[in-house]
């Protein structure tokens, strides 16, 4: 049984984080999510968020080992999100990765500037 490794990608960052398990993300910050794969025998990639079908790509979107699916670029709103992807094999059977939780906050607002007196 072949499993797929999720791998949260932010753009801020040159390279991806290898957790299974993300803490926070501030609210609206773009990302990417990828998986690892040999590409052996698959047909098809999914990504499912919360148990819900989002992303479909086909087996050729693999590069160099690596699935990469759409990016979510204006992130999400506050939430917990379960992210999970799916192989399909030629025989049409999915098999499915890990789940990848990831925590989305609010973050802080901006501070105030140029305070001044207005007559």
């Amino acid at each position: 049984m072949k499993k797929l490794l999720l791998v949260l990608a932010f753009v801020a960052f040159a390279s991806p984080l290898y957790a299974q398990s993300i803490d926070s993300i501030k609210q609206f910050t773009p990302f990417n999510v990828a998986a690892d794969h040999d590409g052996v025998d698959v047909i098809e990639f999914r990504l499912y968020r919360n148990g819900v079908l989002e992303q479909s790509k086909a087996a050729s979107s693999l590069l160099a080992g690596v699935i990469t699916f759409d990016r979510y670029l204006d992130g999400m709103v506050k939430g917990v999100y379960v992210f999970y992807a799916e192989a399909i094999g030629s025989d049409g059977i999915p098999v499915a990765s890990t789940t990848l939780t990831v925590t989305v906050f609010s973050g802080s607002p901006n501070a105030p500037k140029n305070l001044r007196i207005v007559r």
